[in-house]
Parts: C-alpha cells; sequence; structure tokens
C-alpha cells in the first residue's frame, strides 16, 4: 500500500480563501532564557528555553522605509502557517513536522531584541535588523530535553537535496545530479575550493552500502549541508575547528567500552555514528501504515549493522563514496515507506518537470516575458523586475491549462523539499527517566531517545521560477567550461 496523500491545492494557489483559523499569539514576550541559533539572509532564529520553541524573526535592511505597512509581511507568514498545517503535514507526517504559529511583537521588545544581538550575529550580517512586528514559533527538533537538563542532545542537520538524477539539461544529456553539477558553479564563484564528495543520490538510494559511503562524505567535506548541534549550540560544520574525534567521544563515551577487541575507540565512535544516522533516515514514522515499510526497514537496518560491525572489527579507514567521474549513481533498491526520506522525496518528485520546461511557462503569465520569447524561449529572465517585485501563486492570475497550473504548483512544493532540513536528535537517557516516544540503539546496544523533524519548510514565491532557470542555466555553462 503505497504512500499518496492528497495535496490540498487551493491551500497553494488560492488559501486566501481557506476558512482556516489562525492562532496569533499577541503582545508576545520572551520570558527567561533564549540562544541565538543562527540567521540566513531572510530571518534570524531564536531557540526558547521555555517549551522548547524556536522563533524566527523576519528581519529587513535597516535603511528601508516600511512606513509602518506590514500588512504584506503578516499575510507572508499567514501563508508559512497554512503550508505547514495543510500542505507538509500531510504530505510529510505530523510527526516530522512540527505546528507553527504567528507571535504578534511590541516595538519595545523587538529594539530590546536588536541590542542583544548585535554582540552574538556575523558583521557581514548587520545591514539587516529586526523590525517586523510579527515572526513564527516552530518546534525545536534540536533539542529533546529542556534547560536545565543532566541530559545532552546531539542533533544531527542534514540539508539532502534532490535525490533523484535529472537526465537532460536544455536538451544536452547528463549523468550528474543537480547537487553534483551545482559544484561546478561553487567552484567557478569561489563559494568553494573543491567538489563536495557527498552525492545525494546516495543517501536516497536505500542502499546500505552507499547510504554509508554518503554519510562519511558529508563528514568529510560538510560544506554547509552537514552540521551537529549540542544542547543547541552548532559544534560541527563548515569552518568549525571543533575536533569531530572529540564530539563523539563524548556523544558515545559508554558506547566502545563494549566492544571486546578493538583498540581504537574513534572508529568505534565514528560507525557507531554513522549506524544511529543511517538507522534514524531509514525509521518509519511512528503510526506510519504503509505496510513494507516495517519489513523493509528490519532489512536494511540488519543489513547497515552487518557492514559497519565488520568495519569495526577490522577498524576500516573512513571511505567516501567518490562517483565523481563516472557521473551518480541513479540506481536504488527502494527506502521503506514512512522514513523520512522517502517522504523528502516523494515531495521532491512531483517537480520531476524541471526548471527549464516550468520557466517556458512565463510568457503566458509575464507580459515582459512574451516579448522577449518571440526571439528566444529560452531568454534569461530580467530577474526580480520582471513581475515587479517577489510574487506567489495567489497574487498571479494563471492563463494556463490545468494542467500548466499544476505543474506549476507541484514543482514549488518539490523546491521547498529540495532545499529542506532534516534534524535528527539523540540523547542517552535514564530507562527510568525515558519517555514512551521513538528510541534507537547503536551497534553496542547503547540506547538513545529519538526525535526527527524537517525544518526549512518554508514555501517558494512564483518568482523563484525565474530565478531557478538562471541558477541552472549558470550551473551548466560552469560544468561544461570547467570538464573542457
Amino acid at each position: 500500500m503505497g504512500f499518496h496523500p492528497v495535496i490540498d491545492y487551493k491551500a497553494i494557489s488560492n488559501w486566501d480563501e481557506l476558512q482556516y483559523e489562525f492562532g496569533v499569539s499577541k503582545n508576545f514576550q520572551i520570558h527567561g532564557t533564549w540562544q541565538y541559533r543562527g540567521e540566513g539572509n531572510s530571518n534570524i532564529v531564536l531557540a526558547l528555553a521555555e517549551g522548547m520553541r524556536l522563533v524566527r524573526f523576519p528581519k529587513v535592511e535597516i535603511d528601508q522605509n516600511f512606513s509602518g505597512e506590514w500588512d504584506r509581511e503578516r499575510k507572508k507568514l499567514k501563508r508559512e502557517v497554512i503550508f505547514a498545517h495543510l500542505i507538509f503535514r500531510p504530505l510529510i507526517g505530523s510527526t516530522f513536522v512540527g505546528n507553527v504559529e504567528i507571535l504578534q511583537i511590541d516595538s519595545c521588545e523587538i529594539s530590546e531584541l536588536n541590542k542583544s544581538l548585535v554582540p552574538l550575529r556575523p558583521v557581514n550580517r548587520l545591514h539587516k535588523e529586526l523590525r517586523v512586528p510579527y515572526a513564527t514559533s516552530h518546534a525545536d527538533f534540536a533539542r529533546i530535553h529542556s534547560n536545565p537538563s543532566t541530559n545532552v542532545d546531539y542533533c544531527v542537520e542534514i540539508k539532502p537535496k534532490q535525490g533523484y538524477l535529472t537526465k537532460t539539461i536544455f536538451g544536452e544529456e547528463t549523468h550528474l545530479c543537480t547537487f553534483c553539477l551545482n559544484q561546478f558553479l561553487k567552484i567557478r564563484s569561489s563559494k568553494v575550493s573543491s567538489r563536495s564528495d557527498y552525492c545525494p543520490l546516495n543517501l536516497f538510494s536505500g542502499d546500505p552500502g552507499r547510504m554509508i559511503g554518503a554519510l562519511f562524505s558529508l563528514l568529510h567535506t560538510p560544506q554547509n549541508n552537514f552540521r551537529i548541534f549540542r544542547n543547541g549550540e552548532l559544534v560541527y560544520g563548515e569552518d568549525l575547528c571543533e575536533s569531530l574525534d572529540s564530539i563523539l567521544e563524548e556523544w558515545f563515551s559508554s558506547s566502545h567500552k563494549l566492544i571486546d577487541d578493538v583498540t581504537s575507540p574513534q572508529i568505534v565512535n565514528l560507525y557507531n555514528f554513522v549506524f544511529v544516522m543511517c538507522v534514524a533516515l531509514l525509521k518509519p514514522e511512528i503510526g506510519a501504515n504503509e505496510i513494507d515499510g516495517s519489513q523493509l526497514y528490519a532489512e536494511l537496518e540488519g543489513k547497515v549493522r552487518e557492514i559497519l560491525v565488520l568495519g569495526v572489527k577490522n577498524e576500516v579507514p573512513i571511505v567516501t563514496d567518490g562517483n565523481k567521474n563516472e557521473g551518480c549513481n541513479e540506481n536504488s533498491v527502494g527506502l521503506p515507506n514512512g522514513s523520512i526520506l522517502s517522504r523528502i522525496l516523494y515531495v521532491q518528485k512531483l517537480g520531476k518537470w524541471g526548471s527549464e520546461n516550468i520557466y517556458n511557462l512565463y510568457p503566458k503569465i509575464c507580459p515582459r516575458h512574451s516579448i522577449l520569447s518571440k526571439s528566444n524561449s529560452l531568454a534569461v529572465c530580467p530577474g526580480k523586475d520582471c513581475l515587479g517585485e517577489e510574487k506567489w501563486l495567489d497574487e498571479v492570475e494563471l492563463t494556463l491549462s490545468e494542467l500548466g497550473s499544476l505543474c506549476i504548483q507541484n514543482y514549488l512544493l518539490a523546491a521547498t523539499a529540495k532545499d529542506c532540513s532534516i534534524m535528527i536528535c539523540f540523547s542517552s537517557t535514564l530507562e527510568e527517566t525515558r519517555d514512551s516516544g521513538e528510541v534507537i540503539q547503536d551497534l553496542s546496544g547503547c540506547t538513545y531517545d529519538l526525535k526527527i523533524g524537517v525544518a526549512d519548510l518554508d514555501p517558494k514565491p512564483f518568482t523563484a521560477v525565474a530565478k531557478h532557470f538562471m541558477r541552472d542555466v549558470e550551473m551548466w555553462e560552469a560544468y561544461r567550461r570547467l570538464r573542457k
């Protein structure tokens, strides 16, 4: 019995017409301690000790004048709530996708936060600040226990990226996946000095050996696709100097003592880590009713254990999945239904049309593209000015067939799944204090509480199609030049 959820497309293109009750906490104030968790281009994220919640605050340019008009920002946050509750909770699973709530924040609270955050934020991010009187509250998947606690929580964040092969780009055949092709663009733009060893197709393959290799590759070249947190604090990732050996030694300190005839605790810790990660990624969601999920999970868990136990006993050194010259391996043995990887891959494959085909629908929507397309149907998009500003499907009049509209909606859904983060949290907890939730054992039989969630499930604007198309043009050009 396969996984075929019903997608509420009205929640994507006409969400404002839905009779959906929004929970808005007014006059929100932060009580107790909080932790700066990080920021991207659009939001600053704080972790609250109380209730184990994350708060995402939109940020704006310091010199940007909004004249007190925040309706568009509030509407954007409402869209996020609808997207999480009516689209992604049914698609990925309510266990994996937490509830989202809108917060209304007093201007004095925002001002105090800005002052407190300055010494914590990267200097290159200080051209933006908090000013929007709204934020969103999310589940904190990086923690199992609230502070203060004697338990230590370790959370691994993976940005898995697109897990299937797009076989042609601009009419030309390719044997590399989108992630591996994009490595050439990153090198050309000096964002990285060398290509990543990681390939998403190996992680999503369901093949135990390739999944193990993919995790070793992420450890070896994390870039921005792999991070480790201890009690919510980032301790391992790109440009961080804390030793992975010391992190894993603390994490699995009692585990390697249970395996006989091993002279290298580092090997045991490393293989324990890869084992619990593989098993967590393959584990079906609690309550998932896909009948073949548990059986396949048990088979794959046994194979992963066999490979890694043999590696521990023989003290096999780290290996990566290096396939960069031969191309990406698109073969797959399948993933257990109900697992986090299978759910994400399902959503990703909704957008198999690709940016090139979706972009070709632009002339039917944007008059400026109609002019450009007369001479070149693949004309490079003029960018943000194309539709005046960032636009969403509910703000654009789609003069398309039902199939064309469906393709665009599926493409944008898939784009979110391709950019999401998987958060896997572990905590070694005494039996008498353990909750009745998910648990997992390492190779030595030590038991850990387990919590899995998905973050960065932001809806994509319609104008993201043009952005993706331009990226693909540059990516393909960089690949062709660097391969010569």
